[in-house]
């Protein structure tokens, strides 16, 4: 077996600390996805749950999960789906600057949402796992009115990078964060958007209401700081960070640039060091400094008797 690729997310709750491994055997390749440690075990079997409630989830047939080839009491391996990401093809588009481009591979992806799964158009419900309602429960997901959402069951890990082109096909490679219950599917585009790196060039309130903004932040705040990272994770204080971190960086490029003008100062006293070492040698070189010499002793020890 020929290891290709390890990632682990150990900064994750334990319940949640998954390791993804792809290795080839065989020529072929395949994804392995592994509890780091005993309690994330139930975390792990839960994604062959949502692979077998999913796929009744599915109204389109060129959408496909990445199959499940192998299980262990551990650990699961999926099939290895070669081909080109929704993220590479939205992430070629920003980098083109032609925002017809963006826009047709955004509303692609709205598409795909809204006519590739079971939908319905409704007020949204709180989810009702027990992480929902821990979650979600006092947040008025009701505000925003009649609106698209997934029936019953809901995946909220479809961002780019988890929907792979291949051929006319079109496979979800992770499905890790399923819910159980009704939640808005501008949420799933809301995280889709967040995850790229490049989010900050497409703008964001053509495609999502300040309304569903301001929400859909809270519903990943608690989701990510207060579920999926835990109570003591660096995450909790990671806001906080961002807010200082400009002043961090300011104060940086004023430090860097006293030190420069430190190194300008001992560059010039260096140079004056110099300048004086080779006047006293040139004055310990000549004749007349020699010459004078024994007068200069006779000064000398007149001077100590005074």
């Amino acid at each position: 077996m020929k290891i290709l690729y390890v990632k682990s997310n150990s900064e994750r709750d334990k319940k949640y600390q998954i390791q993804t491994i792809i290795y080839e055997e065989n020529g072929e390749k395949f994804v392995k996805k592994k509890a780091l440690c005993k309690e994330a075990i139930p975390h792990l079997l839960q994604m062959k749950e949502h692979y077998d409630s999913l796929s009744a989830s599915i109204i389109d047939p060129r959408i496909h999960l990445a199959k499940i080839v192998k299980e262990e009491y551990d650990s699961l391996v999926f099939e290895f789906i070669d081909g080109i990401s929704m993220e590479k093809r939205i992430l070629d588009a920003i980098r083109s600057g032609n925002a017809d481009t963006i826009k047709q591979e955004i509303d692609r992806y709205l598409e795909l949402l809204k006519s590739g799964f079971k939908t319905k158009v409704t007020t949204p419900q709180s989810l009702v796992t027990p992480e929902g309602k821990a979650l979600f429960n006092d947040l008025d997901l009701a505000a925003l009115g009649m609106t698209h959402c997934f029936d019953q069951r809901s995946n909220i890990d479809l961002i780019f990078s988890n929907i792979i082109y291949q051929d006319h096909a079109l496979y979800l490679i992770d499905y890790e964060w399923v819910f159980e219950g009704s939640a808005p599917v501008n949420f799933a585009l809301y995280r889709a958007l967040r995850s790229l790196h490049e989010s900050h060039k497409l703008p964001l309130d053509h495609y999502l209401t300040q309304e569903e903004l301001t929400l859909f932040d809270a519903m990943e705040k608690r989701l990510i700081f207060f579920e999926i990272m835990g109570a003591n994770s660096f995450y909790q204080y990671r806001e906080r960070f961002d807010k200082v971190r400009s002043n961090l960086y300011l104060k940086k490029a004023e430090l860097e640039e006293e030190v420069s003008s430190l190194k300008g100062s001992v560059d010039r006293l260096e140079n004056e060091v110099d300048e004086l070492e080779n006047e006293t040698l040139f004055y310990a070189l000549s004749n007349s400094w020699k010459i004078t010499r024994p007068m200069r002793k006779i000064l000398l020890r007149l001077r100590g008797i005074k």
